[in-house]
């Protein structure tokens, strides 16, 4: 056994049995029909369900319904087989049903639902909220609300034709009540023998049932607290430095970030032994003082946007204190491995032309495999906001040092091919030459591409060890989200991150790590955009990295990993500069900048409401914050 259950079999292959969470809860035991007009779907579905504890309801008063033979033999068949039968239930006030008291459903059903009148999109619509904002409190914590529409009335992208404006919106009408939508699929009214549609308020002209779509949503299924291991992360000096309680993914032996990397090094490392290959891990900071910061920031513009802001990046913080000589030093988080690369080699010496390990300090240690040493961490960038997989302020990666200059092509060329192999041609892969960064020198970067998205993935140069450059050892790293997100065709990267369990048991139960694709269980959550403007005092053309890095820094303080992108999307100075924003401002002239955010969430509903308190809360804090800027 490996890790939390993982069985190792030949060739280093993971075998354990795939897991579909959409079929854990098909087979419910409790159900609840709500608004079923003739009640031939309760009947259809009793018979396929034999077995389930049903609770039905109508809107109709029991009197009206019974003029109608058809309803009165369903109602006899269901009161025969024991089943509750309510009679005028709203579905939207369903707290207000007597009978319903503390009861639970495994599922919760509303087929066809429609407020009345023609065409009223904002009656639907609120009807479907109302409904939502009752259901919700009614099903158990692994329980569905499924709700079927007639063909384009959802407004998802299954739907055709695909609208949005002009439809119920149900993912976002769903979103105030913290519901997803997790699975779309069609209705078949012949998967319900004996089933037939009624119209508005049990009328005899039917709704038209072919085309429609039954919408699957859900609540956040927090998964078992001991998967994720000890949150906290490193410290230096007893002080915590990052406050978010991130857990150390690549350490987590069934997440696809550590499956991805012991994978790629068993198998391009071709080693026999299946133990943990980078189970140690290094310090998640560095310490430098500030002439070297400095350093960093005018040799290499590369690393500057990551080392003069980082500290602001959400959720990242800093220390400053005197070191041991009283010089004033400055606790960073790492933005990379390689910044630890003297240290590291520091920590090994030389043996019969090879690097072997020495006496290393007790937050740097490694393992050597096949003349490779292998270090994993996770780094720290302040980057701009998107859903790229290097767009993340919190990533992992995967660094190794070989003792043989002549070798690191080779290296290379086994982890591009294995890859190529395992991507199946989704992605394309290119190279490129980068300016050197801070202890690597003749860089060359692989990128994956796709569409009009480039993501980088593997870095390799060139480590000089004394200032003669007598003697180098080549290094490459890899990122691991990246590699994790293109080998289980995830696409949103922050799913990296959720606790649910449908996305922890697909991979505690993975078989083959070629061929699993991950089953998305977030559907289309919905997105707004908000815009804010502001002047600041003109510096000269283009953007000021400053005021963007700061207002980048505000919005993950304040929505986390909500927004998912951040642009610019104008940038205005004026003819005629405005005289009172020059004086507040302090400036001789200013400059109009606008961006645009898009907010979406991904483990529970993100609602319009929410989303433009977010964006009230973000204005504010611009306000108050140390931005010299005024809102427009």
């Amino acid at each position: 056994r490996f890790g939390c259950g993982i069985l190792l079999g030949e060739n280093n292959e993971f075998v354990m049995e795939n897991y579909d969470w959409k079929c854990a809860n098909v087979k419910s035991q409790s159900c609840l029909i709500v608004g079923d007009g003739n009640f031939s779907f309760s009947v259809a579905y009793l018979r396929k369900n034999p077995s389930a504890s049903l609770v039905t309801s109508s809107f109709e008063s029991y009197d009206k319904l019974t003029t109608d033979l058809f309803t009165a033999d369903n109602i006899k068949e269901l009161v025969t087989q024991s089943v509750l039968v309510l009679y005028c239930v709203d579905a939207t006030c369903l707290q207000d049903i007597a009978e319903l008291n503390d009861l639970k459903f495994d599922s919760i059903i509303f087929n066809f639902p429609h407020y009345g009148g023609k065409s009223n999109l904002k009656l639907n619509r609120h009807l479907l909220k109302n409904f939502f904002t009752s259901a919700v409190n009614f099903i158990t914590a692994r329980g569905r609300i499924l709700v079927s529409l007639c063909r384009g009335q959802g407004g998802t992208p299954a739907d055709l034709p695909k609208r949005y404006d002009d439809t119920w919106k149900i993912v976002e009408m769903a979103s105030h009540s913290g519901l997803i939508l997790s699975d779309v699929s069609s209705f078949c009214a012949s998967d319900y023998p004996g089933y037939v549609s009624t119209g508005l308020r049990s009328q005899l002209k039917s709704f038209i049932t072919s085309g429609g779509l039954t919408h699957a949503f859900t609540l956040l299924q927090e998964g078992d607290v001991k998967h994720w291991g000890h949150s906290e992360l490193s410290s230096v000096g007893g002080q915590l430095l990052c406050n978010s309680k991130r857990p150390l993914l690549h350490l987590l032996p069934w997440h696809p970030i550590f499956l991805a990397r012991h994978q790629l090094v068993a198998e391009c490392f071709k080693s026999n032994n299946v133990e943990d290959l980078t189970g140690r891990t290094i310090s998640t900071c560095m310490m430098m003082d500030h002439n070297f910061i400095q350093r960093v920031m005018e040799l290499y513009p590369c690393y500057a946007k990551y080392c003069d802001a980082v500290v602001e990046a959400f959720p990242l913080q800093h220390t400053s204190n005197a070191s041991s000589d009283g010089s004033s030093v400055l606790h960073l988080l790492t933005p990379s491995l390689e910044v630890h690369l003297p240290q590291i080699v520091n920590s090994l010496h030389h043996h019969n032309g090879r690097l072997v390990p020495n006496t290393a300090p007790r937050d740097l240690l490694s393992t050597n495999r096949e003349g490779v040493h292998f270090y994993a961490g996770q780094v720290y960038r302040n980057c701009s906001i998107s859903l790229d997989t290097d767009s993340q302020p919190i990533t992992h990666e995967l660094m190794g040092i070989h003792d043989f200059s002549d070798s690191v092509a080779a290296i290379s060329s086994t982890i591009v091919e294995w890859i190529s192999e395992r991507l199946a041609n989704q992605f394309t892969l290119s190279w490129k030459e980068c300016d050197d960064l801070v202890n690597l020198k003749n860089v060359l970067q692989c990128f994956m591409n796709r569409g009009d998205k480039c993501v980088p993935l593997l870095t390799t140069g060139s480590y000089y060890t004394n200032e003669g450059c007598s003697l180098k050892c080549e290094v490459f790293t890899v990122h691991l989200d990246s590699l994790a997100c293109a080998l289980f065709e995830i696409e949103d990267p922050r799913m990296l991150w959720n606790r649910d369990e449908r996305f922890v048991n697909q991979f505690l139960y993975l078989k083959t790590l070629g061929r699993m694709v991950f089953q998305n269980f977030s559907l289309y959550p919905p997105c707004y955009s908000h815009d804010i403007c502001f002047w600041v005092p003109y510096t000269g053309p283009g953007i000021d990295r400053h005021i963007e890095q700061r207002l980048t820094a505000l919005v993950r303080r304040i929505s986390g990993d909500i927004v998912i992108s951040l642009t610019c999307i104008n940038v205005w100075r004026p003819p005629i500069m405005p005289v009172n924003v020059c004086e507040e401002l302090e400036a001789d002239e200013v400059t109009s900048l606008c961006y645009r955010l898009v907010y979406s969430g991904l483990s529970s509903g993100l609602s319009k409401p929410e989303a433009a308190s977010m964006q009230s809360q973000l204005r504010l804090a611009l306000m108050t914050s140390d931005v010299k800027c005024r809102l427009r």
